[in-house]
């Protein structure tokens, strides 16, 4: 039996109990509903204030307290519990400027506030990954780097990689040198500053390294793929470009020719926004000839414009067409907390301007990120292309379409039926996978680490075929059919340890490795002489021929660095890399490639003017990096041949050389970066000397050693210098309008210093001549009237441009209306006009072949007066008998038109189920500028990785407008 009491006296107590929960629960929510009384909400979103894009991943914060947010994926944010009252509410977000609006909050309410961020030319605190340790604030650096961000080529005519950089960064080159589609672009950093290895950049896309040369191609098309084009420029976060060996120091061996590094897009948080794009266009090609054959004088357009009076000519009366070009974009990012992704694909087909030539692709890519746990953030970035290029055959071939209409009846076809060529199927399908982990762990404030593995793998199928019965050159039929392979993969680790001594003083001590590997398997077939149709592969004609390829190319290199910040302000480091490289001689060892750099913010200091000139820095670095020789090159190779009566025998292929190594290419930069006028004026200036020893030069070995084979030695020492400057403009700024204007302009030469104990490589390789020039006859009286050439051997010019400037202006009206224009020249250089030099050898009274020509040619004949007024260069150029290619190697300046896009953003909501919508118009090389006497200023027909361009029957790029249509929802 329970007692009475006890109940009572626990009755009292829940009673009591309940009442104390009851106050508690009265004066915690009422304290809450009291507070939420004094406080407010913020929300809005943020804006760049140019492109009218959201700016995700942005600082939202109220000054004075610990209270802010991040933005989402479409911008917006929301701050909770803000102190009503007036508030000042701050953007921070690297690559922009940071913004401050005062809002009045009131209790219980929400208000909005919608904010726009400018892009910053000169941001300090923006990370920077290419060429450092790890990464580093752009305020570390001492070298210069030039970044192409999304923002700049949004509305840009881009229907290639090439285009994201041509014009948009200082010091580097790039040349669209063939009119096909599906012809990669030549790029050149800072020039040329080796003889014999090659001049082509490293390209990595998401820390994984890719190949950048040709694949998929021969000569029988006259262009060349690129695996850097098959990247879908829509995917591109910004690209960062480091130019010479003071800022390549850390990739060590092969980076002396400068780094291009693609960062794709990644996922934000935020719910799933998608966007899709769709772009319909057209390209065609103008009147061909150069300015030495004006209409009136060649009406045909040298046969290609109007074909109507040759045999075989299309139906249209021209070979040309207007090419159609269609594509289609299609992305989405978004996440959660700790997990997001970025997933796009694009299709596209794209027609020559000649019938059948063209390209189909696709391109899909999944990036994912996600972070288990604080400090550790792990990046998945795959992608995948696949590219279908249909050639025609051109370029240097006797069998060329543009070699055999521009020479009309001195042409190679039957009864000048230029048709029959087209019967020749010439196709390159390229399949390319790059893959890639990326893992970041930072347990803390002191020590990061970050570990890539990467994978770059490609396929190629190029075939060159001519059936049988349709060729006129090969009637028996012939086929090529090229398999390559190439698997290049990338591991590299960079530890460092963050700690300050003291106060005023920081130290970044890293350290790191990295591993490479390209692997390339190729099969060669060739098959001739066919029996009859049929299917006609490889193994079905009579006379086969087939050869294979395995190269394995492996690097290993590792380093260390230590970087010390003083005040945040001033910033000195040093590093050193070590490498070992498998062509490298069995007696070499290893090469070492020491960085020195400085950075100081001089506009921190307390008697910097910062109402005038706001941020001031100045920099200076150098440093080494290198080339290495290429495969076998250091190995004594036996070749097999045959003696007497067919017996097996072996030759000495190449000698070999036990003790060779790199080319060692060293760089000292300085310069300076400032911004005026309240970011009205941001100005960078970079000047560079860069010294080559150890140049790798082939040398002709005495009969006696067994080889008349060249055998390569360091010997040889190259000079190369320029500087960059680039100045932007903001003239006005104001709500409704924002106008900028920029310049870019780059010098460059060159000379070798020395050769050893050689004495000249040639005529156009001697000590104290510019690295690559064109050396050929000159007429030394060219504008000697009544008298005959006189032609002597010179150095003609340099084959590279000495001088580039690029002008850009953007126009943003009523936040609505943008107009963006981008033109680029490149001065001071020559090249050789194959066409020009082979059609005149080829004139006759029949068949005018170079219309320039005729009515010299008239003049000539006629004699007397006639010829008497005709000037030495112009017989020279026209009279058979007296010409050379010399006198048709012309100055290739020029200036080209190469983007203008007119944008117009729809008003919001106009569109149900959108959140914006842009449509726009876009041209490329819409006008050029040029006396060059040949077809086009940029053409060439050897390859992208060539170092003496020369123009021979190449299709000039074409113009190309589109009209596009954005959409985000």
């Amino acid at each position: 039996m329970s007692n009475p009491k006890r109940r009572a006296g626990s009755g009292r107590i829940a009673r009591s109990g309940a009442s104390i929960l009851a106050a508690l629960a009265f004066a915690v929510f009422g304290a809450a509903e009291l507070y939420a009384q004094s406080t407010g909400t913020i929300s809005g979103r943020v804006r760049d204030a140019s492109a009218q894009s959201p700016v995700a991943g942005a600082q939202v914060s109220v000054a004075g307290t610990s209270l802010g947010a991040v933005t989402n994926n479409l911008g917006r944010y929301v701050i909770a519990n803000v102190p009503a009252g007036e508030q000042t509410v701050r953007v921070d977000y690297i690559g922009y400027s940071s913004v401050e609006r005062t809002v009045t909050v009131r209790a219980g309410e929400t208000i909005t506030l919608n904010l726009e961020v400018r892009a910053e030319a000169i941001a300090l605190e923006e990370v920077i990954v290419t060429g450092t340790a790890g990464q580093a604030r752009r305020r570390e650096v001492g070298n210069s780097i030039s970044q192409v961000n999304a923002r700049d080529i949004e509305l840009a005519a881009v229907t290639d990689l090439g285009d994201v950089l041509q014009g948009r960064a200082t010091g580097v080159q790039i040349n669209d040198f063939a009119g096909q589609v599906g012809t990669a672009s030549q790029i050149r950093l800072r020039g040329n500053n080796s003889l014999t290895q090659g001049n082509d950049p490293l390209i990595y896309v998401d820390g994984v390294r890719i190949e950048n040369n040709p694949i998929g191609s021969d000569d029988e098309q006259g262009a060349t793929p690129g695996l850097l084009d098959m990247i879908n420029p829509g995917d591109i976060e910004r690209i960062e470009v480091i130019k010479g060996p003071a800022a390549t120091t850390l990739y060590g061996t092969e980076a002396a020719g400068g780094v291009i590094q693609v960062f794709t897009k990644r996922g934000t948080a935020g719910a799933p926004a998608w966007t899709f794009s769709v772009d319909q266009g057209v390209s065609s090609v103008g009147h061909i000839g150069g300015p030495l054959n004006p209409k009136s004088i060649n009406p045909t357009g040298l046969n290609v414009n109007d074909c109507s009076h040759e045999p075989g000519c299309p139906s249209s009366g021209s070979w040309l067409r207007n090419a159609h070009m269609q594509r289609y974009d299609l992305s989405v990012r978004g996440g959660g907390e700790n997990t997001s992704y970025f997933v796009s694909g694009r299709w596209t087909k794209e027609q020559g301007v000649i019938d059948p030539q063209g390209a189909t692709g696709y391109s899909i890519r999944a990036n994912v990120s996600f972070q288990p746990f604080n400090g550790l953030d792990i990046r998945l970035t795959n992608s995948y292309a696949r590219r279908d290029i249909t050639w025609i055959p051109d370029g240097n071939n006797a069998g060329g379409l543009l070699l055999n209409i521009l020479r009309g009846p001195a042409g190679y076809t039957p009864d000048n039926d230029d048709s029959l060529i087209l019967n020749n199927e010439v196709r390159s399908n390229i399949d390319n996978l790059v893959t890639g982990v990326s893992i970041n762990w930072s347990p803390n404030t002191v020590w990061a680490h970050r570990l890539n593995l990467g994978m770059d793998y490609t396929v190629s199928d190029f075939v060159d075929f001519k059936p049988w019965g349709e060729s006129f050159d090969r009637p028996e039929g012939d086929r090529e059919d090229d398999q390559q392979q190439d698997r290049n993969l990338t591991l590299d680790y960079v530890g460092s340890m963050n700690w300050s001594p003291v106060d005023v003083i920081s130290s970044r001590l890293s350290w790191g490795g990295q591993l490479y590997e390209e692997y390339s398997y190729t099969i060669n077939g060739f098959d001739n002489t066919f029996s009859g149709p049929g299917e006609q592969l490889l193994g079905d004609g009579t006379i086969q021929d087939v050869g294979e390829g395995r190269i394995r190319v492996q690097s290993g290199g590792f380093f260390l660095q230590e970087v010390l910040g003083f005040q945040d302000k001033l910033f000195l480091t040093g590093g050193m890399r070590w490498d070992g490289f498998s062509t490298f001689g069995s007696g070499f060892g290893l090469a070492a490639y020491p960085k020195l750099s400085a950075s100081y913010l001089i506009s921190d200091e307390s008697f910097w003017p910062t109402d005038l000139v706001e941020t001031m820095k100045l920099r200076t670095a150098w440093g080494e990096s290198g080339k290495a020789p290429g495969v076998f090159q250091a190995d004594r190779i036996w070749e097999a041949t045959a003696a007497d009566e067919a017996v097996p025998a072996v030759i000495i292929a190449n000698l070999g050389n036990p003790d060779l190594g790199p080319e060692r290419s060293s760089e000292l930069e300085w310069g300076f970066d400032l911004s005026a006028f309240n970011g009205r004026v941001f100005l960078e200036f970079t000047k560079y000397d860069q010294t080559t020893k150890d140049a790798l030069i082939g040398v002709q070995e005495a009969p006696s050693a067994g080889t008349e084979e060249a055998t390569l030695r360091n010997l040889g020492e190259v000079k190369n210098w320029g500087t960059e400057t680039s100045l932007t403009v903001v003239p006005v700024r104001t709500d409704n309008i924002d106008w900028s204007l920029g310049i870019q302009y780059s010098t460059n030469d060159s000379e070798i210093t020395d050769l050893g104990p050689l004495k000249d490589l040639g005529t156009t390789r001697q000590v104290g001549m510019p690295l690559w020039i064109r050396w050929d006859d000159v007429v030394t009286n060219p504008d000697a009237v009544g008298e005959l050439p006189v032609l002597e051997k010179q150095m003609i010019g340099r084959l590279f441009p000495t001088k580039t400037v690029s002008l850009s202006t953007r126009l943003n009206l009523f936040r609505s209306l943008t107009l963006d224009v981008l033109g680029e020249g490149q001065y001071g250089h020559v090249r050789p006009s194959g066409p020009a030099y082979q059609n005149m050898r080829r004139t006759s009274a029949s068949n005018p072949a170079w219309p320039y020509c005729v009515p010299i040619l008239e003049a000539y004949n006629a004699g007397g007066e006639s010829r008497a007024a005709l000037t030495a260069l112009q017989v020279a150029q026209c009279v058979r008998r007296y010409s050379d290619q010399g006198v048709w190697t012309c100055e290739a300046d020029f200036f080209k038109l190469r983007s203008a896009t007119l944008a117009f953003r729809l008003p919001e909501n106009l569109i149900p189920g959108t959140r914006s919508a842009t449509l726009s118009v876009q041209g490329k090389n819409l006008f050029t500028n040029t006396d060059y006497c040949g077809l086009d200023p940029e053409s060439q027909d050897n390859g992208f990785g060539d170092s003496t361009p020369n123009e021979y029957y190449t299709l000039p790029p074409p113009r190309t407008l589109i009209v596009g249509v954005r959409v985000n929802f």
